[in-house]
């Protein structure tokens, strides 16, 4: 099967936390071992980045850019994704970006197939569309509830099968998969 590996993050309390891609990330390999990870790893791989229009997201896909990564940025808000894919590409980074809603399968399965059209393979995969909203438990409703759920779960569980199924159908293949955990965001 696929050479899949799978990074930890420690909490996040605030973007500027997360700018720095390198120093929150822990690698751990196939056989279990931790390795520190290390400036310019992921040089010429290809990386879809959801939630890519802010924040976590935004941070993220401009840290993978800086250690070498073309990015396709996607966020529900296209305009977004599409400023953190001109910010990369400013810098002389590659980056695309699209619109996508990650509770919609069929997005989902586009973006991938967008992200692998325009850049050849698909090594990496880092979530972060997610939302969360401040409120008394006892005033949650159950429409708020399913929305949060569909999100924040089964967005991340319908990206990471696509992305994954992408990696592994690749020759040689090997990938990256993380899921950013935030107490910052809300709506």
């Amino acid at each position: 099967g696929p050479n899949i590996h799978f990074w930890t993050t420690r909490t996040i309390y605030n973007t500027a936390d997360y700018c720095e891609l390198s120093r929150p990330l822990r690698r751990y390999s196939p056989s279990g071992t931790q390795e520190d990870g290390g400036m310019g790893r992921v040089e010429g791989k290809v990386a879809l980045v959801t939630g890519a229009g802010g924040g976590i997201g935004g941070a993220g896909a401009e840290g993978l850019a800086r250690e070498g990564a073309a990015v396709f940025c996607t966020d529900l808000d296209p305009a977004a994704a599409e400023a953190t894919a001109g910010r990369i590409r400013e810098a002389g980074g590659r980056a695309a970006a699209q619109s996508l809603d990650v509770r919609d399968r069929a997005a989902v399965d586009a973006a991938v197939a967008n992200a692998v059209r325009g850049f050849g393979r698909l090594d990496i995969l880092l979530e972060c569309a997610g939302i969360s909203h401040r409120l008394n438990f006892l005033d949650l409703d159950a429409e708020t509830w399913d929305r949060i759920i569909a999100v924040n779960l089964t967005g991340a569980m319908l990206s990471a099968r696509e992305a994954i199924a992408r990696m592994s159908t690749a020759r040689g293949a090997s990938g990256a998969g993380v899921a950013a955990i935030s107490r910052g965001g809300s709506s």
